[in-house]
């Protein structure tokens, strides 16, 4: 077995015992489920009321052309390095381990805290239509939806990741 064979097999997973059963499609409506994200619906208004489109406009093209840059250096290094792993797997080679462990448990923290986010989200929204004390029952019914959505195979994960915007 030469190197170029270690490599190969490393890139598609084998040795890292990886499943790989998302599709394409599924992956990218993941993406973008998860980039556009509640708070996105739900802080533009507020945000339209207090400083005009104009001023939206020039906020989103300020971030958005920082999040391309970002990731089309992200791209790089991962057509560069390609690893099994997420972001934070080139900040512990290329600064840290210590700050990559770091980075990975912020990142959990971030996914961890969004739950509560969505959650929360769910009851500004259900409190907008009605006042009962029945919103706090649908909220505990879409948190178990959210834990059962999590626990499933990565391709029932995909599928329902695919027809939703909030799992991601």
């Amino acid at each position: 077995m030469t190197d170029s064979d270690v490599v190969g097999d490393d890139i598609q997973g084998r040795h890292r015992g990886l499943d790989r059963s998302l599709s394409a499609r599924q992956v990218q409506m993941i993406a973008i489920a998860g980039t556009i994200g509640t708070g996105l619906f739900l802080g533009t208004g507020r945000s339209l009321a207090q400083g005009g489109p104009a001023s939206m406009l020039i906020c989103y093209s300020i971030v958005g052309f920082i999040v391309y840059v970002t990731l089309l250096l992200l791209g790089e290094m991962a057509t560069q390095y390609p690893v099994a792993g997420s972001f934070n797997a080139y900040t512990t080679r290329f600064f840290s381990p210590s700050y990559g462990f770091a980075l990975a448990w912020n990142y959990w923290f971030n996914d961890a805290v969004s739950v509560a986010s969505d959650l929360t989200a769910a009851q500004l929204v259900l409190a907008f239509w009605s006042n009962s004390s029945w919103n706090i029952c649908v909220s505990i019914l879409f948190w178990v939806f959210l834990v059962g959505v999590n626990s499933l195979h990565v391709g029932g994960y995909g599928e329902l990741g695919v027809s939703r915007g909030l799992f991601a």
